[in-house]
């Protein structure tokens, strides 16, 4: 499975995530408070990691989810085609 495909799957999972947070997020903190929504947080900050740290080009190790403009980095909720860096097409194996 291309680095691309695992990028769009993991993806379509976070949107899925996001959609449901009204049960897992939302309601564990209506209910408990602040302490029961921390494991809730936590997941979503993993989530976030997991998108610019799991995901690497083969060739430099950029994440297919960010856009270098120079010094600077974008992240984007969508992963990109052709690496930013090296523009290694992320399609292929």
């Amino acid at each position: 499975m291309t680095l691309y495909r695992k990028a769009w799957l993991f993806t379509g999972w976070t949107m899925l995530v996001f959609i449901t947070s009204p049960l897992w997020l939302f309601w564990p903190f209506m209910t408990l408070g602040l302490i029961g929504a921390l494991p809730g947080m936590a997941l979503w900050l993993a989530h976030g990691a997991a998108f610019l740290w799991l995901f690497r080009c083969p060739e430099c190790g950029t994440s297919p989810f960010t856009t270098r403009l120079g010094s600077v980095g974008i992240s984007y909720p969508w992963p990109r085609r052709c690496c930013s860096k090296c523009g290694k097409n992320l399609t292929t194996n």
